[in-house]
């Protein structure tokens, strides 16, 4: 045993104590950054002397030689990571629906009495009032100015449909673009860490950031992740940089995103339909196959078939896609219902009023401006007051026959009892303000459930981001009551050191003077 056996041990105490406290002090300046790992300092007991041979020492047992940091390691558990990440993209789909279907109804805007159902009350009303006394311009001219005030909540209404389509088509952009950022991010992340630990390095706070951009990730999608040692490296599982799947709604794999044995990633590729705008297909691939237009390599999903949850496939289904030749999606229904009342409504309406005489006994034309036939889509966004109507209200056909237009106001009352009479809506037999009240009422319960499931979808995600939290997050608490036994460790280490320089110092200057 070396003479300075004890000097040894206690230098190996102070040296890994002191990496304790500055882990201690790194996990306190770190409590507040967002994603951020506690770490701490393994230690174990160094080898013992004498270790195993044919020429030990025969002495009784071992004699410790101290202790030894064998790594700095977070604290971290996978279960709760995977459970994590599930829940958010669960939560990212349907906060999404919610956000989207509010737009729709705040567009409505039926609860503050300038929507279109009020448009309606008061057309029809005026429509009544004209039949009181069909003679008088002045409820002409309020009904007039009724149909004009109807045609342009329509009008305002389907422009702000096409409005939100223009922004979720934006917002598909973005979430395409960013998907693709992260995903290029996580493999250059993958590059730098297996880089770092082939040198025996062991970088955590690159794992946090790249654990970061994993949960940001798994926002859009449902994804799993995969340890995955870097090819030819012989390492374990353990090593290396992260696979991330893409996964189905149950738990499938539908692809690979990040190839992190092979160093490889592929991105996110959004194709729309040229002539209606729509979505075909969410594809797959490395960039230079997807910039190049290949097919070989590249997977190419349906919209129907893209079942990953997440913001993404919110976005899609409610902007609207291709099945096969169809258009389906959540704003595409709602603007063929809402096409299809304006079309059906007017065409209805003008053909009664062009049954009616005018105030002069001529024979009624059309009130709007007539649609042509069978072209439904649009509809809502071309209302307009015919010409006739605008340029002399006197054409409005209230009277049913020519001899008493005068006095005559029974076809203005048939005409407002059209608020009640029964068309077909698209297959759908019931009255114009009943259907719209439907198209209302069905994005009110569509908007109410996707609240309800995106609170509870957030509720357990905060349950799980909780106890995650409490397995990795900084407690000042705990750090503190570290920092105070790690420092009485390294000053017991150093008071340890001391005793042992006075005893050498006895032994080496003291000893073999006597009888000078």
């Amino acid at each position: 045993m070396s003479t300075f056996h004890g000097l040894e041990t206690a230098r190996r105490a102070i040296n890994t104590q002191q990496t304790a406290i500055h882990t201690t002090g790194h996990n306190i300046a770190n409590a507040g950054t967002e994603g951020y790992s506690r770490q701490r300092v393994n230690m174990s007991p160094s080898q013992a002397f004498p270790g195993t041979g044919m020429n030990r020492p025969g002495i009784p047992g071992q004699i410790g030689t101290g202790v030894e940091a064998q790594s700095v390691a977070r604290v971290r558990d996978d279960f709760l990571d995977d459970r994590f990440r599930s829940e958010t993209s669960r939560h990212g789909e349907w906060s999404t629906r919610h956000s989207s279907l509010e737009r729709v109804e705040d567009l409505f805007n039926e609860t503050s009495g300038t929507g279109i159902g009020t448009s309606m009350d008061r057309f029809w009303q005026s429509l009544q009032d004209l039949s009181t006394d069909p003679s008088d311009t002045g409820l002409r001219t309020v009904l007039k100015e009724n149909g004009t005030a109807l045609a342009e909540s329509f009008k305002y209404t389907s422009d702000g449909l096409d409005s939100i389509r223009r922004q979720t088509s934006r917002e598909l952009e973005a979430s395409e673009s960013e998907i693709n950022g992260l995903l290029g991010q996580i493999s250059a992340i993958n590059e730098q860490i297996t880089s770092l630990e082939s040198h025996g390095q062991v970088p955590n706070d690159l794992y946090d950031a790249r654990d970061r951009m994993v949960d940001e990730l798994s926002g859009f999608m449902n994804i799993s992740v995969d340890r995955s040692a870097p090819a030819g490296s012989g390492k374990s599982a353990m090593a290396g940089g992260y696979t991330i799947n893409l996964l189905d709604q149950n738990g499938l794999r539908m692809d690979t995103l990040v190839d992190g044995a092979e160093g490889t990633h592929k991105e996110i590729r959004l194709g729309f339909n040229g002539e209606s705008g729509l979505l075909d297909s969410i594809s797959t691939g490395t960039p230079e196959q997807l910039d190049a237009g290949e097919e070989a390599g590249v997977t190419a999903f349906s919209v129907s078939d893209f079942t990953s949850s997440g913001k993404l496939r919110a976005q899609a289904e409610f902007f609207g896609y291709t099945n096969d030749g169809n258009a389906q999606g959540t704003l595409v229904d709602i603007q063929n219902d809402f096409d299809t009342l304006a079309y059906t409504y007017i065409t209805e309406f003008n053909a009664l009023h062009e049954e009616g005489f005018s105030l002069d006994g001529e024979g009624g034309g059309p009130f709007f401006e007539p649609f042509p036939e069978g072209e439904i889509s649009g509809a809502a966004g071309r209302i307009t007051v015919h010409q006739d109507i605008l340029d002399d209200v006197n054409n409005i056909a209230a009277s049913s026959s020519p001899e008493g237009a005068t006095g005559n106001g029974s076809h203005a009352a048939a005409l407002g009892n059209m608020r009640d009479k029964t068309f077909s809506f698209g297959g759908t037999e019931t009255d114009a303000q009943s259907f719209y009240q439907s198209i209302v009422g069905d994005t009110a319960v569509k908007t109410s459930e996707a609240g309800r499931m995106a609170k509870t979808a957030a509720d357990i995600q905060s349950a799980v981001g909780d106890r995650r939290e409490s397995v990795s997050g900084v407690s000042l608490d705990e750090e503190m009551s570290n920092l105070v036994q790690f420092q009485h460790a390294y000053n017991a280490a150093a008071r340890s050191m001391t005793a042992m320089d006075e005893m050498l110092d006895r032994i080496i200057n003291g000893m073999g003077v006597v009888g000078r």
